[in-house]
């Protein structure tokens, strides 16, 4: 076993700005809160002493001239800064650089040196072109310490085409990280204060020789980086995980250059070119081809056309229509030959891949059935539905078409698609098969969050192998997801990642998982588990459980860190167990096990080191999430579904649907708002929803009560109400109906029972609606006719099942709702009751 040691100084407070000595501690390459490396057979040589009270005893040597290309996919060059500040923030000094030619110049001042990327001195001791893709070793020698690792910013004709659009091989730079971690005990946790440098007066190595490469080239988790370190904007329709929601945590320090610090020590990468993303952006293809809308867009045989010019939602290409997959041969023809000065919307198309995926919506599948094509080649069957799969060969059939034309036209291309949604499955019908000139990003809800769930993870590996049945190809890329609000998921998904790459396998083929955190308003809230799931993303054996006990030690102390390691297993037990039982990540612990967290988080914040301002703050960042997800379990467990009752409009009583009270919505009971998420927040601006009924509908009143600032072209992200309406008790249909302040609005319907029916458009015949808008609030009124649900009048004291939500965007942003749903709308099993009251009857 190889060993070095050093003294250490643990870092303190910066405001206080006192260091503490502690034991001088012994380091093992082999430290289990570490990616694990390879320990090779280290030539034997006297210690190397780098570090002598507090002094320097070394110099970098780095030959940074040889780097070409982008300037952010370099090595070298920010593994020299990157090492000038860890050495500069640990002994207050900062290394000297000298090129290799100076090699002399250097020993004369320094009796060792750190030779940092491939030049004469490194090449001695390492050989770069036998390490794998971002490969590194990090070698002791007589004079010193080699970190060199394999690095395309060293060749002159890497991404030399810009179409190539390949990532950065980045060895060096991962070894010079790992060097700081391993050796100089410096931890990146977080930015600002979350990232720890150890004070060092004395760091002495013994002999020693390891080698490291990341297991997936594809380890993606920028955007959300970056969207922690931008400001919010005033009209921001994103609610919270701005850079000032971080500062009074994490320091003043962060802005925008954090992220790509970040990025970096976290060891994100994407080596190989992007595949498999919505290609083409639907409104800019759109704005290139207005005289071929109805090529690109699918227009149904009963007149539903599926294109949507402002809304993220709402767009459907038209797959059924081979002459589109001409019109997308036309346009990359067109983006290369210009290359990619000509561009229809293209995000992801370069020299190894075009891309196709569908928009961020779903088709009325009954829309699709009756389509001649599609009933005269039988592309939908009963098989399919029961799958799951109802597109699989209306997708397949187009796919074949386009990926043909693609290997006339662009030889050498392939085609990445992005089985997302409706093109999710493969079909399994061998007319469709598809050629090994395409292959699949596979998007995955249950990947990694179900990896305990033998039933949910079996249809994993089942629509993984289809598509590799499908087309002769790995499935190479895998799209995962977070749970987008179960506090006790959030904290945990992401110490899922290791094992579900581990059962994905064969990762040589692989390229990339890519997480998507469902919003980044509590990313460094999570901060234990972000960091460990993109460590398991670089080798998915890392030991989660010993990394997360080492970083509570660093930043909390060990008395307080004991105490947060059970709150961390209680946690982790709690989640595999119900995760593995149920398909939905919506995680409620038994209130035994709430009372059991509770008490050990108190007990571990009372255990935080006195006088330690950087561990308490560090302590509320973490801390800040849960007295709200313990009281929303205890409100879950105790809620009652509420009944509405439904006032009767007499004979005299009318209702004009124009944004204005009538003196009959005064004496009308408004309904009980609650947060759809159980926490039991009190609002600042309760919306107010009155409903009414008669024999032709169902009329209602909503007072907001604020002027709203949000105004975007996108319904969804300006103040908008949704209400569904289940008709009866049964759960078989539902009705969706949403507005925003500026009357945009969209109606939907969904069929469960007797025949399933997806989610899709509803022709609402009859259905009126005004909003108002004052300086003090906006009102919204509407009448909703039975006869356009197809349902029968109710009779008195008949019952349905209601949800009526309000999505307040301008700031502060509120969410607020009649029912119980977990921030799920659509969660028809959860939705209150509505009443239909006898005439005169007001209710309680």
């Amino acid at each position: 076993m190889n060993i070095f040691k050093k003294s250490v100084m643990s870092f303190a407070a910066a405001v206080t700005a006192s260091l503490l000595l502690q034991d001088v501690q012994a380091y093992d390459l082999k430290n289990p809160a570490l990616t694990p490396v390879e320990i090779r057979k280290a030539e034997k040589h006297a210690p190397i002493q780098l570090v002598k009270n507090g002094q320097l005893q070394f110099a970098i040597i780095a030959d940074l001239e040889k780097e070409t290309g982008n300037v952010r996919s370099r090595s070298i060059s920010y593994a020299v800064d990157e090492l000038k500040t860890g050495f500069q923030s640990c002994t207050g000094k900062t290394p000297e650089v000298f090129h290799s030619s100076q090699l002399a110049a250097a020993k004369k001042k320094y009796p060792f040196v750190i030779s940092v990327g491939n030049n004469p001195v490194s090449a001695k001791y390492v050989d770069v072109k036998k390490l794998k893709q971002e490969g590194f070793e990090v070698v002791t020698f007589p004079g010193g310490v080699v970190i060199a690792g394999t690095d395309s910013s060293l060749d002159p004709n890497y991404n030399k085409d810009p179409l190539d659009m390949k990532g950065g091989i980045r060895g060096t730079l991962w070894g010079s990280y790992d060097f700081m971690e391993r050796i100089m005990g410096i931890r990146y946790y977080m930015p600002g204060t979350g990232t720890i440098f150890p004070a060092i007066r004395e760091l002495t190595l013994t002999p020693f020789r390891y080698y490291d490469y990341p297991r997936l080239p594809g380890r993606n988790g920028i955007f959300f980086i970056n969207c922690t370190m931008l400001p919010s904007t005033k009209n921001s329709y994103r609610k919270a995980g701005w850079v000032e929601d971080w500062i009074p945590y994490l320091g003043n320090s962060l802005n925008i250059k954090w992220a790509d610090l970040m990025n970096n020590r976290w060891r994100m990468g994407q080596v190989n070119p992007p595949f498999g993303g919505h290609d083409p952006h639907d409104k800019k293809f759109a704005k290139k081809h207005p005289d071929k809308l109805e090529t690109i867009f699918y227009r149904s045989p009963n007149g539903n056309f599926y294109y949507e010019p402002h809304e993220l939602v709402g767009s459907y290409y038209d797959v059924v229509d081979l002459k589109f997959a001409d019109i997308l041969i036309d346009s990359w023809k067109r983006y290369f030959a210009s290359k990619g000065k000509d561009n229809d919307g293209w995000s992801w198309a370069n020299n190894q891949y075009v891309s196709f995926g569908v928009t961020d919506h779903r088709i009325t599948l009954a829309d699709v059935e009756i389509d001649p094509v599609v009933r005269k080649l039988n592309l939908i069957t009963d098989a399919d539905k029961k799958r799951g799969a109802p597109l699989a060969n209306v997708y397949a059939r187009f796919l074949q078409y386009l990926d043909k034309r693609l290997q006339q036209e662009l030889p050498g291309v392939k085609l990445a698609v992005m089985a997302y949604y409706d093109i999710q499955h493969a079909s399994r019908d061998p007319r469709w098969k598809l050629s090994k000139n395409v292959e699949v990003r596979y998007c995955e809800g249950a990947f990694p969050r179900l990896v305990h769930n033998k039933a949910e993870w079996a249809k994993v590996e089942q629509g993984l192998k289809d598509w590799e049945n499908a087309t002769g190809n790995p499935v190479r890329s895998i799209w995962a997801y977070n749970h987008n609000t179960n506090v006790y998921s959030r904290a945990m998904i992401g110490q899922m990642m290791g094992e579900s790459i581990k059962k994905w396998g064969n990762l040589e083929q692989r390229d990339q998982v890519f997480f998507d955190h469902g919003g980044h308003y509590d990313f460094w809230n999570h901060f234990p588990t972000k960091y460990v799931m993109y460590r398991s993303m670089w080798n998915p054996d890392f030991n989660c459980d010993a990394a997360i006990y080492e970083m509570f030690t660093i930043l909390y102390g060990k008395k307080s860190a004991d105490i947060l390691i059970q709150f961390q297993r209680l946690l982790k037990k709690t989640y595999i167990d119900i995760s593995s039982k149920q398909q939905d990540g919506d995680i409620l612990p038994p209130l035994a096990v709430v009372n059991q967290m509770e008490k050990l988080l108190a007990q571990a914040e009372a255990a935080l080191p006195a006088g330690n301002e950087r561990a308490k703050k560090h302590f509320q960042l973490y801390k800040k999430l849960w007295p709200g997800a313990f009281q929303g379990t205890r409100n879950r467990y105790s809620f009652e579904r509420v009944t509405y009752n439904v006032y009767q409009l007499l004979r005299k009583e009318k209702i004009v649907v124009d944004g204005e009270a009538e003196a009959l919505w005064k004496k009308i009971k408004p309904m009980k708002m609650i947060c759809p998420n159980g926490t039991g927040k009190k609002f600042k601006y309760p919306a107010d929803i009155r409903l009414v009924w008669n024999k032709q509908g169902i009329y209602g009143f909503i007072t907001m009560p604020y002027k709203p600032e949000a105004k975007f072209p996108a319904m969804w992200r300006n103040d908008t109400v949704e209400m569904f309406f289940a008709p009866g008790l049964k759960k078989e249909k539902y009705f969706h109906l949403v507005f925003d302040a500026y009357m945009k609005h969209i109606e939907n319907k969904a069929v469960l029972n007797p025949i399933p029916m997806p989610y899709g458009k509803w022709l609402a015949a009859g259905y009126q609606l005004k909003t108002k808008i004052r300086n003090n609030n906006w009102t919204a009124e509407f009448f909703i006719p039975f006869a356009a649900m197809d349902v029968p009048v109710p009779k008195a004291y008949d019952s349905w099942l209601a949800n009526l939500v309000t999505n307040k965007m301008t700031m502060p942003a509120e969410y607020s709702g009649t029912s119980l749903t977990l921030n799920k709308n659509h969660a028809i099993e959860k939705y209150s009751i509505i009443k239909f009251a006898g005439k005169g009857d007001l209710g309680k």
